[in-house]
């Protein structure tokens, strides 16, 4: 699960008003390539480290990390220690949290892959493009009808989803739009 750096987009400008702000996708979401090796987040950190230094951008850092960017910001503060000065963490995961995932827990991130991977075959086929469309526009009978398919969570995340759309700068729109029928994100 994650998001892309669209998330940022009403938070990066004002940040980059009294500093430098830079985002990214990390491999796997946005516009990021699909990851090539494991999913950890030391290897995710290591990855920052190497885009960062790619793109000349140098230390010290204080890194911003939404949920699972929140391990990621750990490990990098662990792994250079001398690039790193500080970290932001918005609405994170605690360690502890997931070192011993109890079963309710390893059931919740089972139907989330679920989710994802049924979410990435009907972004394939412009399905999610299409229901988000409607969403945003207001159609009240799409949400009616992923409720009785998917359930009450299911379709009021839906309508969730759609209303922060609703909410983002009019030059975004097109974006995430075409953004809506990749599989990835």
């Amino acid at each position: 699960m994650g998001a892309s750096s669209l998330s940022w987009t009403l938070v990066q400008p004002r940040v980059a008003q009294f500093t430098r702000a830079v985002s990214y996708d990390r491999a796997g979401h946005g516009w990021s390539d699909p990851a090539r090796e494991r999913r950890t987040a030391q290897q995710i950190a290591q990855e920052l480290h190497v885009l960062l230094d790619a793109a000349g951008i140098p230390g010290p850092y204080v890194l911003v990390g939404h949920s699972f960017g929140g391990y990621v910001n750990r490990a990098f503060a662990h792994l250079y220690r001398n690039e790193f000065v500080g970290m932001v963490l918005v609405d994170s995961v605690h360690p502890a949290e997931w070192e011993n995932p109890t079963p309710q827990q390893l059931r919740m991130i089972e139907v989330g892959l679920r989710y994802a991977w049924i979410a990435a075959w009907l972004a394939r086929l412009g399905f999610v493009r299409f229901c988000l469309a409607r969403l945003a526009r207001g159609s009240p009978k799409l949400g009616r009808a992923a409720e009785s398919a998917f359930g009450v969570d299911t379709a009021a995340a839906a309508r969730r989803i759609a209303g922060e759309i609703r909410k983002l700068p009019a030059p975004i729109l097109p974006v995430v739009r075409a953004m809506w029928s990749q599989p990835k994100n």
